[in-house]
């Protein structure tokens, strides 16, 4: 009877139907044998089963198997193996020495030698050299910074102009927002370290691939014992394939399939154990998300080149034969999974998870690690190889990049020196009165709106809120590496600055620029680190200190002196033939006015106009400055009153000052010099000032 499968269905069946009823699977259940799934599972522990992969190694078995394979045949199938084993092995080489080359930072790699020489060369074993990074170097290691300069008064202060910096392009130093691509060497090695989006898709990545190498181990290894466990025939012109419905089971091997088939085994184990180290170093020392994620997939290709290799060169034929043969069989050498099948279970899933884990996590730790000996070194290099003030001068001191510590602490600092153009130093350094401030004590001049006692030449900010002394900043040691520079910044912040400048010792002055190979000008806050007991024991030979140790040995920094030190007469450098001859003769003249004979002659601070250089000689002078028209201009003296006909300015000497009809006073910087170092040594008579609140300041 057809029943309820087709054909004539009795009376009784449509009437059962009538009503709706599920007759169709209770007769289905009545003519099958049902079982549980721990029967099947149970059964199938006594014999496991590994899938019949689609791949040239079981092509080349398959070949051995067959009698009318020919020789030319079996030679074909040996010898595409052989060739996507050198292809493999090739481009898993390639990829090693890449990594090794051009990623890692290991012994051959060329930017950790590069960048490891560039120390050394810096370092100059402690002497160090007249002029550290250039501002390539300081784009590439340390980020791109660039200063605005704001030509009105700043809230808070007494400032007439100030300046800040910009960190580009993103104006913070959030290891979140820092860009995927074009980035500085120091915010390469900070993503990796703290950015959450990479740790959390490393870890990912990682943990998959780690998960496709077991997977290939355990597929590899069921195989070899299939292999071993498959009866040998005892003639290669047996029947080897016995047909079952639409499959076809293999009952036997011959001795070639089996030699060959190990074979086969101990490469795809030797491949991939050589893919795995491969990979993990490629994935460790990659550094962006997307690079992540395309480097796996990399190695996938890579590992799954036999596959890609059958589908394209094996007849159709042999590729409809293999995906219809049946599973090998296999049986469990040990027992176990027999006798103890939850058990098994458990343990393979524990096993399987922890290894990825644990793989992951090693690697996770190797990369921190090496990542952190990076940052060490680029950070050594941006904090303490800046720039020097002076090309001409030798400072056993360190420096950090112009722009660098002011981006961490948010600094805004007193922006000075105005050329006799009218323009800021700082943009063009041609000026003869900006050549003037480079070669004599008038850059340093302390007549300003300088608050040093409370808050010197820069204030810090947190984000909107602010102004705030620097010293009160509270920068937590958190271990980032955010806290790692910005309390090196504010160790080596100089709020009084002392200097010994042509023999003379000054105090709340220092110089506040900073000067690039080939007379690249830059403005700069105050911040320098003596080398000798302080800096010297972070900048060990080869390799800097640990910079969890830097914080202590920094804590000698503040309020050291910065020594001006003339340059060795004897050096054949190209630094003794900087200036030209030219820039020679006007720096000269203008330091010759200042030699005059008249009671004019000298340096004269101004509130209004800054700095005024006269040069009285007889009854003429020769006055510079920027705010008077075509400076520098003739002026005509009669007894203690200067006149400058063209302007219709008239200027009166008494008690040290000039004063000019306009209401601009100006005072004589020898005067001005001898008023603070007595106001200096009367406030020490006092003692310290009281300290200011503290700020918390953490990256926000």
């Amino acid at each position: 009877s057809h029943g309820a499968y087709g054909g004539t269905a009795g009376a009784a069946d449509e009437s059962r139907a009538a009503e709706g009823t599920d007759f169709l699977f209770d007769d289905a259940l009545s003519e099958v044998s049902l079982v549980g799934v721990d029967e099947v599972e149970g059964e199938m522990a006594q014999t496991s089963h590994v899938e019949v992969d689609q791949d040239l190694y079981t092509n080349v078995v398959l070949s051995m198997l067959s009698p009318l394979d020919t020789t030319m045949t079996r030679g074909f199938a040996i010898a595409l193996i052989l060739i996507v084993a050198a292809l493999q092995c090739f481009l898993s080489t390639a990829i090693a020495s890449h990594v090794s080359v051009a990623m890692s930072w290991t012994e051959r790699s060329v930017l950790a030698k590069s960048m490891h020489e560039m120390y050394e060369d810096l370092r100059h074993n402690g002497r160090l050299e007249y002029i550290r990074l250039e501002s390539k170097d300081v784009m590439q290691l340390c980020g791109d910074f660039q200063y605005n300069l704001y030509e009105t008064p700043l809230a808070g202060t007494n400032w007439t102009a100030y300046y800040d910096y910009q960190k580009v392009p993103v104006n913070n130093w959030k290891a979140q927002d820092i860009p995927p691509t074009d980035r500085s060497e120091l915010d390469t090695a900070r993503f990796v370290l703290e950015n959450t989006e990479y740790v959390c898709v490393y870890t990912i990545v990682t943990f998959i691939w780690i998960l496709t190498i077991i997977n290939e181990i355990r597929f590899t290894t069921q195989f070899m014992l299939a292999v071993i466990q498959m009866p040998t025939a005892a003639s290669s012109d047996q029947r080897l394939l016995q047909q079952d419905g639409d499959e076809y089971k293999i009952l036997a091997f011959t001795r070639a399939a089996k030699l060959v088939g190990m074979a086969c085994v101990f490469y795809r184990l030797f491949i991939t154990v050589f893919i795995t180290v491969v990979g993990c170093q490629f994935i460790m020392w990659t550094p962006t998300n997307i690079e992540l994620i395309l480097n796996a997939l990399a190695l996938t290709f890579v590992l799954e080149l036999d596959h890609i290799t059958y589908k394209a060169t094996i007849s159709r034929s042999r590729q409809n034969l293999i995906s219809k043969l049946k599973m090998f069989e296999w049986h469990d050498p040990t027992g176990f999974s027999a006798r103890h099948p939850n058990t098994s279970k458990l343990t393979l899933l524990t096993c399987v998870i922890g290894i990825a884990g644990s793989a992951t996590w090693y690697l996770r730790y190797s990369q921190r690690h090496a990542y952190y000996e990076r940052f060490s070194l680029v950070a050594s290099l941006c904090l303490y190889q800046g720039p020097t003030p002076g090309y001409w001068s030798q400072f056993h001191a360190t420096f950090p990049a112009p722009g660098l510590c002011e981006t961490l602490l948010q600094l805004r600092c007193e922006a000075t020196l105005v050329g006799e153009k009218g323009r800021p130093c700082v943009e063009d350094w041609d000026q003869k009165l900006c050549k003037f401030y480079v070669r004599t004590r008038s850059m340093y001049s302390t007549w300003s709106n300088i608050d040093w006692t409370r808050q010197g030449p820069c204030v810090a900010y947190n984000g909107d809120q602010g102004p705030f002394p620097v010293l009160s900043l509270d920068v937590r040691d958190d271990g980032s590496t955010f806290s790692v520079l910005a309390s090196a910044c504010q160790l080596m912040y100089q709020q009084q600055p002392q200097l010994r400048f042509k023999g003379k010792e000054r105090s709340a002055t220092g110089p506040r620029v900073r000067v690039f190979p080939y007379r690249e000008f830059t403005p700069a806050a105050p911040i320098w680190c003596q080398y000798t007991n302080g800096t010297e024991n972070i900048l060990h030979a080869y390799q800097p200190a640990p910079f969890q140790t830097w914080r202590q040995s920094l804590r000698t920094c503040r309020g050291t002196m910065l020594v001006y030190a003339d340059r060795a007469s004897a050096s054949g450098s190209w630094l003794n033939h900087e200036e030209t001859e030219l820039e020679s003769r006007e720096v000269s003249d203008v330091d010759n006015m200042t030699h005059s004979s008249g009671i004019f002659s000298g340096i004269w601070l101004s509130k209004t106009w800054g700095v005024v250089v006269i040069s009285h000689t007889g009854d003429t002078a020769q006055v510079t400055n920027s705010n008077l028209p075509g400076s520098p201009v003739t002026a005509h003296i009669n007894g203690s009153t200067i006149m400058f006909p063209e302007v219709n300015l008239t200027g009166t000497l008494k008690g040290g000052e000039i004063r000019f009809s306009n209401g601009v006073v100006c005072v004589s910087q020898a005067e001005e010099l001898r008023q603070r170092e007595a106001q200096r040594s009367k406030d020490a008579k006092k003692g310290p000032p009281p300290a200011p609140p503290v700020v918390f300041f953490f990256l926000r």
